[in-house]
């Protein structure tokens, strides 16, 4: 199903219990949009940092003729300008355009630290971090257009924890059959009947013991009990 297609790419990467693995994925985060950050914000990150003062005493410096250098002493320059003027306005960093400005004002004063180690004192993680300070992060479910957390039956109906049956179950027993029973159904998930009538397992069955080859319900099939091929979910 191609709505399920971001999930099973996902799911082939990740090891451990079904239950391990669906915590992991509603776990993961990817970079969301970036948001606008005060002056306030900025000035705090850099004090308690260490990096305001080192970085003002370099903007008050003058041009050496070297390009790197004098590139981060505009950089510096317009930052504390930017960062001390009265009544600052906040910084819109949720503008691609202006958050761009900014991180190449932040790459440039990193690229003279980097060459001269000391000398603005903002050093790579001060950069990474005065940068983070815009960045947000979204669920990669939202991310990739699902609506919510997935659930069990989700990855039943992605056909992540589906099997087919080899062998038919007659009405009154309790045994399913497979070719093979991977290492993923454990004592305790539900069990669904997702055949033409899925009525012939009853609400609430769970494996009660796995085989190999076949899985051990806790209530006996129904109806006209489960054909050879029948796809079964386990929840």
């Amino acid at each position: 199903m191609a709505y399920y297609d971001a999930l099973k790419a996902q799911w082939a990467t990740l090891t451990g219990t079904v239950a391990e693995k669906l915590a992991a994925v509603n776990a993961f985060t990817v970079a969301g949009p970036n948001v606008d950050v005060t002056v306030p914000q900025i000035v705090g990150y850099l004090l308690l940092n260490g990096a305001y003062v080192p970085v003002s005493a370099f903007a008050q410096g003058a041009t050496t003729g070297n390009a790197t250098h004098d590139a981060a002493l505009v950089a510096a320059k317009t930052l504390m300008a930017a960062i001390t003027v009265p009544n600052a306005p906040t910084l819109r960093t949720s503008d691609s355009a202006a958050y761009a400005i900014i991180k190449g004002m932040a790459d440039a004063i990193l690229a003279q630290e980097t060459a001269s180690p000391g000398s603005t004192g903002f050093t790579q993680a001060i950069h990474d971090g005065l940068l983070a300070l815009a960045a947000t992060t979204v669920p990669w479910w939202q991310a990739n257009g699902y609506a919510s957390p997935f659930n069990g039956h989700d990855l039943v109906a992605a056909g992540l924890t589906t099997l087919a049956t080899s062998a038919a179950t007659a009405p009154g027993g309790n045994v399913l059959t497979f070719a093979a029973v991977p290492s993923w159904v454990v004592v305790g998930m539900e069990v669904h009947d997702l055949g033409l009538d899925q009525a012939d397992i009853p609400p609430g069955t769970t494996v009660e013991a796995v085989s190999p080859t076949s899985v051990t319900m806790t209530s006996t099939a129904t109806g006209s009990g489960i054909a050879a091929g029948d796809s079964i979910g386990f929840v």
